[in-house]
């Protein structure tokens, strides 16, 4: 592990100690101490008391205004006079509620009409004395939530750590050891099996979901008070707890992930994967199931980058190469397993100590059992050499069933036909529905979050940001879900249109002497990580026409473009 390296982990270690520590003192001095003077006070003696004064002071912090009763009053405790000036548990401002405000009203009330109130006496300090003895829940929760937010992020902070150097152990530094192929090369702390990142996908959007929910409960609780002051900009605060569902639904399958498959150890053959040879291995579940569909796997060499520093500092992934796969599934007795094996080309890069700028090897598996859906993420340790799997299977990127299924899933993407002018190929409209109806449900929270701003009369740039940005978003969501898009291409030429709610909107025309080449483009990547493409036409004024589009994972895409260079007779480019 290089220098730099610890020394980055030990800061942030140093940095959860502090969160930590500010978070446990928030709550020993705030909610902590005002439950033991509610349970101590429970066992205080009442006793009758004369209102000697009492205030109630208002103050302007910034667009709130908060309350804060005060008074003196005497009483008597085995016959002896005592004075206090403690109202509740709770002491200081705030404008949580109306307990200032009830409270002063009943004290002035008791003074004017000479009345006598109850407070409770501890009997062994008698100096010490409450009006209000009753726990303020909503209160304490609000003071609590910044100290318990401080500790949580303390403890994820520190966990990370603490992942993070154990992840760093298993990366490259040590020196070149002799691995299971007969070879010397840099493994490491690899070990094998290696195991994948479930479990702490888990922790990770659990504590996420947790602070989240903490930091939300707060605005949850005092947001009916506000919105009957005649707040209606607080209801902007609606946007945490929905946020917090979505965090709290993903933390509940990623928990569901780990508990209903438990612990899926890959054991490599060869280990580590060979580039320039093979990459293979068993992946055991401990139970039986029952398979539905053929179980996919997808190999990926990723070029990682970060750019910046502190806030500024931006990480970016980048496929370099990917290959996808079917397993081989077998159960028997207690156990599952999945097979894989893939051929390596030896011209990209193995795997490199975690920088600024490194590659690293990922391996995405997904299968339906019957139990559910399996989904695991291994990061792979591969390295130059010839060595070959000792897997007596087949190689996963030339399995039968998976080219029986991109054809299965050309036919309803490209939805090819003949006709007389060459090949039509049309997609209709309702494409991608998840990620298109989530892009406009996010603008319609934002426009509508901008007109709630509006009519609150805040600045007007803030409402016209959320307003505008919410539109777009909305706009192009409902875009995207309602285009459709047909393309000839023939022997004359290729002609496309793009229609939205039947009406043309675009359309494009090229010669058949003005086409250079079809290639495949990169568009964005599926839920399921596989990389998206599209296949365009390049012309001679350099221009492009879409030809087909929404392609998920490279052999898909790289079949779809073979299969039109075949039937169309345009050759197949590299790039634009």
């Amino acid at each position: 592990m290089s220098s730099r390296n610890r020394g980055g982990t030990a800061s942030v270690f140093v940095f959860g100690l502090v969160f930590c520590s500010i978070g446990a003192g928030l709550l020993a001095f705030g909610p902590l101490a005002d439950l033991a003077v509610w349970y101590a006070a429970k066992s205080w003696a009442p006793e009758q008391a004369r209102v000697l004064d009492v205030q109630l002071l208002r103050r302007k912090v910034e667009n709130s205004v908060i309350w804060e009763v005060q008074a003196d009053y005497r009483y008597q405790h085995a016959g002896k006079t005592y004075y206090g000036a403690r109202l509740g548990i709770d002491t200081g401002a705030d404008n949580a509620g109306s307990w200032h405000q009830d409270k002063a009203y009943m004290l002035k009330w008791a003074k004017r009409n000479g009345h006598t109130i109850t407070v409770y006496v501890n009997p062994k300090q008698p100096e010490q004395a409450i009006v209000d003895r009753s726990m303020r829940w909503q209160h304490m929760l609000g003071k609590g939530m910044l100290g318990a937010i401080f500790a949580v992020l303390g403890v994820f902070v520190l966990l990370w750590a603490w992942s993070d150097w154990s992840k760093r152990r298993r990366r490259l530094g040590s020196p070149s050891k002799l691995a299971s192929n007969g070879l010397r090369t840099p493994i490491g702390d690899w070990q094998n099996p290696v195991n994948s990142k479930v479990k702490r996908g888990a922790w990770f959007f659990t504590l996420f979901a947790v602070v989240w929910s903490m930091l939300s409960l707060p605005m949850v609780l005092f947001l009916p008070e506000e919105i009957a002051a005649g707040n209606k900009a607080a209801l902007v605060a609606l946007i945490f707890p929905l946020v917090g569902l979505v965090l709290a639904i993903v933390a509940y399958r990623s928990i569901l992930q780990w508990r209903r498959f438990g612990r899926t150890p890959l054991h490599m053959k060869p280990f580590p994967g060979a580039i320039g040879g093979e990459c293979g291995g068993t992946i055991s579940i401990p139970c039986k199931l029952s398979i539905l569909g053929s179980p996919s796997v997808t190999l990926e060499n990723i070029y990682c980058s970060a750019s910046g520093r502190g806030d500024d500092r931006r990480t970016c992934e980048n496929v370099v190469w990917q290959r996808e796969g079917i397993a081989e599934y077998s159960a028997e007795g207690k156990l599952t397993q999945l097979q894989f094996k893939f051929t390596v080309p030896d011209n990209l890069s193995a795997t490199e100590e975690e920088s600024d700028s490194y590659h690293y090897w990922r391996l995405r598996v997904n299968a339906q059992f019957d139990k559910g859906e399996f989904n695991r993420d291994f990061e792979l340790p591969l390295f130059r050499s010839k060595q070959r799997s000792s897997l007596a299977i087949n190689n996963s990127a030339e399995h039968p069933e998976l080219h029986n299924k991109w054809e299965r899933e050309l036919d309803v993407l490209l939805n090819i036909k003949r006709v007389k002018h060459g090949l039509y190929m049309y997609f209709p409209p309702f494409r991608n529905v998840f990620n298109n109806l989530l892009l406009a449900f996010i603008g319609v929270i934002f426009f509508t979050i901008g007109v709630v701003v509006h009519i609150n009369d805040t600045p007007g740039v803030i409402s016209l940001v959320f307003t505008l940005v919410g539109l777009v978003c909305f706009l192009t969501g409902i875009y995207l879900y309602l285009n459709s898009y047909d393309v000839i291409v023939g022997p004359r030429g290729i002609a496309s249109r793009r229609k939205l709610l039947g009406f043309e909107i675009a359309k494009k025309k090229a010669r058949a002497d003005c086409v250079k080449g079809m290639f495949l483009k990169k568009t964005g990547s599926t839920s399921s990580g596989l990389t998206c493409f599209a296949i365009d036409a390049l012309i001679t004024d350099g221009s492009k026409i879409r030809l087909a589009e929404g392609l998920p994972g490279r052999g898909l895409a790289e079949k779809a473009l073979d299969s039109l260079v075949v039937l169309s007779a345009y050759k197949k480019i590299d790039s634009e």
